[in-house]
C-alpha cells in the first residue's frame, strides 16, 4: 500500500469524522466567497446617492464597500478560529488511530506527513467545492441582495476573478496555519502516544483553588469594571462626541471595553475549567444528590466539565462576538440620525444659502419652480412652503430635555454653556396645520400662546408639560421669556443637520421674527411636498439630473449663492439599502457562528460516543433502567448544548446594555429576536442530536 492510498483509505473508512470537517470547510468557503463576490462586484463600489445625505449612524461611518470589507475580515477571523478548533477536535478524536500507527512502526515524521496530506486533500477539495457552489448560487444571491438593497438596477453576473483569488489566498493561508497546528499537535506532550489503543482511564479531575478563586474574581471584576465605566461615562457622552471629559472619549471607551472583554474571556475559561469542577465535586457531598440516578450524573459531570472547558470557552467567545456583531450592525442601521427618520414625509427640502440680493432669490426660485413643474407634469398635486432657518431661538429647561433631542447634531448651542441650551427650528402653528392638512395628517392646537410643541417620533411620546425659558434677540439685545413645552408625535422631519421642528403660536413667531430685524432670510428653506413621493423614482431622477450640475457649479463659484437639497425618496432608498445590507451580513455571520457551534458540539458529543456506549453497556449489565440512562444522556447533552450558550447570552446582554447606555443605541427588540431565533435553532438541533445519540447507544447496549 502506498502512502497516498493510506490517506484515501483513512478518509473512506471514517466518513463521519472526515465529512464533518469537510462540510464545515465547504460551508465556510462558500459563505466567504459569496461575500467576496459582493465586495468585488463592480456595481457595489459606490457610496450613497449623490445629493442625499447618509441617513443612519451606520452609513455615517462606513460605505457599502467598507461594510463588506470589514465583514470579510470578521468572517476570516471567525473561520480561522472555527476550522482550527474543528481540526484540533478531529485530531483528538483520531488519537487511537495514531497510537495504532505508532505501534506498527510509523514514525512521527510520517505521521505528520500523513496528516498534512489529509488536511491538504480535505482543504483543497473543500476550497474547490466551496467556490463551485458559490458560483452556482451566485445569481440567486445577487437577486436576493438586489431586493434587500432595493437597487434600481440589476446586479448582473460577472466572472469574479478577484473574489476567487481573495478567497483562495485566505483559505490556503488558513489551511496552511492548520497544518502548522498539526506539527505542534504531534510534537506536544499531550499526544505522546503511549501505545495504548484503548481509551485511557478517566482520571478524577482536580482544580487549583487559586485558579478557581481567580476565575470568580475575574468575572466579578469584569462586571464591576463595566458598571464603573457606565457610571463614569453615562452623563458625559453624546453622539456628537464633543467631550469635555477625557475619560469619556470614544477611543478610551472602546479600549476600556476591549480590556474588560479580555478579562471576561480569561474568567470564562477558568470558570469552566476550575470553578464549575470544584462546584460539581462539592455537589457530591449533598445528600439529595446521592438519590436515584443523580450520583451517576455527578460521576461524569466533573470530568466532562474539565475535559470540555476549552471548547465551552470557545463557544462562549464566538457566540458573544457573533451576537454583538450582528446586534451592533443591525442596531446602527436602525439608529437613524435625528431628522432623517424613515417616516420622513416631506418630499424635497431645498436650502438656499447665502442669499444676498434679488438675483440670488430668482436663482433659487427657478430651481424650486422646476421641482414643482416636474411633480405636476406627472399629474401630482404639490405644495411649496417657505420657512426661515436663520430665526433660531434656543430653549433651556431644568426639567426634561432628553439627550436624543438635539445632542447628535452640529446645531447644538455653545459647548461653553455645557450644551444646556437647545437650538430650535420654528414653524408657526398656521403653517404647520396647512402642511398637515395637505398630507392628511391631524392638525394640532396650542393651549396658550407661550406653549411650544416639539415634534418627535412615536417611540418618544411624553404627554407631560414642562416649563423652561426661551431666548431670542430683539435687535442687539437678548430677550428671555418663560415658556411651557411638550412632546408630540410628528412625521415632519427636515433631515440633515436641522434640529427638531418646534411649533409655536403665530403671535410668538411674529414677535421673534420682528425682533430678528431682517425682513428677508439670507438662508430660506423651501419644502416642496407631494403625497406620492415614495413611488416617484422617475421624478426624482429627473430632478437630480437637473439640480446636481447646478449645485456643483454653485459650490465652485466664489462669492455666489449656493444650494443644497434633500430627497425623501433617496432617503428611503438609502435606508432600505442599509437595512438590507446589514440583514444580509448579520445572516451570514450568524450562519457561520451557528455552523461553528453545531460542528463543535457534534465533534465533542460523537468523539465520546464509543466511551459512552461502553459506559451505558456496563450500566445496563448492572441493572440501571433505560429511563435513568436516558436521563443521564439528556442532562449531559443539555450541559453541552446550553451551558456555554447561557453564559454567552449573559455576557452578550451585559455588553449590549453597556453599548446601549454609552452610545444611545436602541437594540432591545433586536436582542430579543436574535436570542429567540438562535434558541429555536439550538433547541431543534438538540432534539435531533439527542434522539440520534440515544438510538446509537441503545443499539449498542442491546
Amino acid at each position: 500500500m502506498t502512502f497516498k492510498q493510506l490517506v484515501f483509505r483513512n478518509i473512506r473508512r471514517q466518513p463521519r469524522v472526515f465529512l464533518s470537517y469537510f462540510f464545515s470547510s465547504v460551508f465556510s468557503v462558500t459563505i466567504f466567497f459569496i461575500a467576496a463576490m459582493l465586495y468585488c462586484h463592480p456595481l457595489l463600489q459606490g457610496d450613497t446617492p449623490e445629493g442625499n445625505m447618509q441617513t443612519s449612524l451606520f452609513a455615517s461611518f462606513f460605505t457599502i464597500k467598507q461594510i463588506l470589507g470589514y465583514s470579510l475580515l470578521l468572517l476570516a477571523i471567525l473561520t480561522m478560529l472555527f476550522l482550527g478548533t474543528m481540526f484540533r477536535l478531529y485530531l483528538i478524536e483520531r488519537k487511537q488511530n495514531f497510537s495504532l500507527y505508532l505501534i506498527i512502526g510509523m514514525t512521527k515524521g510520517n505521521l505528520r506527513k500523513m496528516l498534512v496530506w489529509e488536511n491538504s486533500l480535505i482543504g483543497g477539495t473543500s476550497l474547490v467545492v466551496g467556490l463551485a457552489i458559490g458560483l452556482l448560487v451566485s445569481k440567486l444571491m445577487f437577486l436576493v441582495v438586489q431586493n434587500l438593497l432595493s437597487l434600481d438596477y440589476t446586479l448582473a453576473f460577472y466572472l469574479p476573478v478577484k473574489a476567487i483569488v481573495i478567497t483562495s489566498l485566505i483559505y490556503l493561508g488558513i489551511f496552511l496555519f492548520i497544518s502548522f497546528l498539526t506539527m505542534f499537535f504531534i510534537s506536544s506532550k499531550q499526544t505522546n502516544m503511549n501505545l495504548n489503543i484503548e481509551d485511557p482511564k478517566l482520571v478524577e479531575p482536580t482544580g487549583n483553588q487559586y485558579l478557581t478563586s481567580l476565575g470568580v474574581l475575574l468575572l466579578f471584576f469584569s462586571y464591576l469594571a463595566l458598571f464603573s465605566l457606565l457610571k463614569i461615562t453615562k452623563w458625559n457622552l453624546s453622539l456628537n462626541y464633543n467631550y469635555t471629559n477625557e475619560s469619556a472619549k470614544p477611543y478610551v471607551i472602546l479600549v476600556s471595553l476591549s480590556i474588560i472583554f479580555l478579562f471576561l474571556l480569561v474568567g470564562v475559561y477558568l470558570f469552566f475549567s476550575q470553578s464549575l469542577v470544584h462546584f460539581s465535586l462539592f455537589m457530591r457531598t449533598w445528600p439529595v444528590m446521592l438519590k436515584k440516578g443523580r450520583v451517576l450524573i455527578l460521576s461524569n459531570l466533573s470530568y466532562r466539565l474539565k475535559y470540555n472547558s476549552l471548547v465551552y470557552s470557545l463557544i462562549v467567545t464566538s457566540a458573544t462576538v457573533a451576537f454583538v456583531a450582528m446586534t451592533v450592525t443591525m442596531g446602527l442601521s436602525d439608529q437613524i440620525v435625528y431628522g432623517t427618520d424613515q417616516e420622513v414625509s416631506l418630499a424635497y427640502v431645498y436650502e438656499g444659502i447665502d442669499v444676498k440680493n434679488e438675483s440670488d432669490r430668482q436663482f433659487h426660485q427657478k430651481n424650486i419652480e422646476f421641482i414643482k413643474e416636474a411633480i405636476e407634469a406627472e399629474g401630482y398635486r404639490s405644495k411649496v412652503t417657505t420657512l426661515r432657518q436663520d430665526v433660531a431661538p434656543s430653549v433651556q429647561s431644568k426639567q426634561y430635555i432628553p439627550r436624543f433631542y438635539d445632542d447628535n447634531m452640529s446645531t447644538k448651542d455653545s459647548v461653553a454653556n455645557g450644551g444646556s441650551w437647545k437650538r430650535l427650528f420654528l414653524i408657526p402653528l398656521t403653517t404647520y396645520n396647512e402642511m398637515a392638512s395637505f398630507k392628511g395628517e391631524p392638525e394640532l392646537t396650542l393651549k396658550n400662546s407661550d406653549e411650544l410643541l416639539f415634534l418627535n417620533g412615536p417611540s418618544w411620546q411624553d404627554q407631560k408639560h414642562y416649563r423652561g425659558v426661551m431666548k431670542y434677540f430683539e435687535g442687539e439685545e437678548e430677550r428671555t421669556v418663560p415658556i411651557s413645552f411638550r412632546y408630540v408625535e410628528g412625521k415632519f422631519n427636515l433631515g440633515g443637520d436641522f434640529p427638531n421642528i418646534t411649533i409655536v403660536s403665530d403671535k410668538l413667531y411674529d414677535l421673534i421674527v420682528t425682533g430678528w430685524g431682517m425682513e428677508e432670510s439670507f438662508s430660506p428653506l423651501h419644502i416642496i411636498d407631494f403625497n406620492e413621493w415614495a413611488q416617484s423614482s422617475q421624478i426624482d431622477k429627473k430632478i437630480e439630473a437637473y439640480l446636481m450640475p447646478i449645485m456643483k457649479q454653485s459650490f465652485e463659484t466664489a462669492d455666489s449663492t449656493y444650494m443644497n437639497y434633500q430627497s425623501a425618496y433617496q432617503t428611503q432608498q438609502q435606508n432600505k439599502k442599509e437595512k438590507g445590507l446589514t440583514l444580509f451580513l448579520s445572516t451570514i455571520i450568524g450562519a457561520v457562528f451557528f455552523i461553528f457551534s453545531a460542528s463543535t458540539v457534534y465533534f465533542r458529543i460523537y468523539g465520546e460516543l464509543n466511551r459512552d456506549r461502553r459506559y451505558h453497556k456496563t450500566l445496563h449489565i448492572v441493572g440501571v433502567p433505560e429511563k435513568t440512562r436516558r436521563q443521564i444522556v439528556t442532562i449531559e447533552l443539555i450541559l453541552v448544548f446550553f451551558l456555554p450558550i447561557l453564559l454567552a447570552m449573559g455576557n452578550y446582554l451585559m455588553i449590549m446594555w453597556a453599548l446601549n447606555t454609552i452610545f444611545s443605541l436602541a437594540t432591545l427588540m433586536i436582542e430579543v429576536l436574535l436570542l429567540l431565533i438562535f434558541c429555536g435553532f439550538q433547541l431543534v438541533f438538540f432534539l435531533v442530536i439527542r434522539r440520534h445519540y440515544l438510538n446509537e447507544i441503545n443499539l449498542y447496549v442491546r
